[in-house]
């Protein structure tokens, strides 16, 4: 059966237009709606990020406060570390009486000094370029480390009767809290006036970089000092 379609082509034209035109509504309603929550989403990331960016500010000004905090901490300990070094330089722990009574309550008896010197002995500054200055602080603690005590040298010559005087001698200064770094130079035997005795000469230092304690009968050492 045949069927006559009586409706003119215009129309179906127009229909076939309509057609296009809702299914491109369709498809601009669709394409927005992705847009649109697309848009929520990168709104919300963003605002994340946002909020991250501000915690990571916060923290970067809490670390500069800090840093300024011990930056200011480190010049104060700067110059208090001065004002020390300035005063045990003008105020010594100890002075050459005390080492002298300290050496003399070890002395053996028999014991006759003929010689005794006391140099003090500062550490030279270390001279630092200026190329080699920008990596100083990273190296300051093993500077630190290597830095020379100040020190008083003593140098002993004398008589004793024998050998077992001179090790007694020796012992007691070794033993002795004061002194360090006990040296023996050299022991020989001498005759005098037909007597024959044992001359001898030695080394010892008193560190100055320790505190120290007066008693009625000898100067001791108490503490390390930083």
């Amino acid at each position: 059966m045949t069927r006559v379609d009586f409706l003119p082509e215009s129309y179906h034209r127009v229909q076939q237009r309509r057609g296009r035109l809702f299914r491109q509504v369709i498809l601009l309603g669709a394409t927005v709606g992705c847009l649109a929550v697309a848009t929520i989403g990168l709104k919300a990331h963003t605002a994340n990020q946002l909020r991250t960016a501000e915690r990571l500010e916060e923290t970067v000004e809490a670390e500069r406060a800090a840093l300024g905090l011990i930056t200011g901490l480190d010049h104060e300990r700067q110059a208090l570390q001065k004002s020390f070094d300035l005063k045990r330089e003008l105020d010594p722990p100890l002075t050459y009486a005390q080492v002298l009574a300290a050496f003399g309550h070890a002395l053996p008896e028999g014991v006759a000094v003929s010689e005794l010197a006391m140099t003090s002995v500062r550490p030279e500054p270390e001279r630092i370029t200026a190329e080699e200055s920008k990596g100083r602080k990273q190296n300051k603690e093993k500077a630190d480390e290597k830095r020379e005590p100040h020190l008083i040298g003593l140098e002993l010559r004398g008589l004793a009767p024998d050998d077992l005087t001179v090790a007694q001698l020796v012992s007691a200064l070794d033993e002795h809290p004061m002194f360090g770094r006990v040296t023996m130079r050299f022991s020989e035997g001498v005759q005098m006036q037909g007597l024959i005795a044992r001359e001898f000469s030695l080394t010892a230092t008193v560190d100055l970089d320790r505190e120290f304690r007066w008693t009625s009968d000898v100067t001791e050492e108490v503490a390390h000092a930083d």
